[in-house]
């Protein structure tokens, strides 16, 4: 019992550790993606904006914090939309 005892403490702390590290990049991707945003939204070429919307996918917990982050800083604009 004490060697499954051992072994388990081991385990999370490990799991601790990459929970952490998962953590920050999540936070390095979000935040990211928001000087992303901000970039194509004041890019004046057309053209640059189109070719950086084929770059490959990211995580969709990212977009969806990114998201909603650029919503709450820029006022959720979704509501003011759809009343038009």
């Amino acid at each position: 019992m004490d060697i499954i005892q051992r072994i388990l403490e081991k385990d999370n702390s490990t799991r601790e550790v990459r929970t952490h590290e998962d953590r920050e990049e999540f936070e390095r991707q979000v935040v990211g993606l928001v000087d992303l945003y901000d970039f194509l939204d004041a890019h004046p070429d057309e053209v640059t904006k189109k070719a950086l919307k084929f770059m490959p996918p990211v995580d969709t917990l990212v977009l969806t914090e990114t998201v909603k982050r650029i919503r709450l800083r820029d006022g959720d604009t979704l509501k003011e939309n759809k009343k038009n």
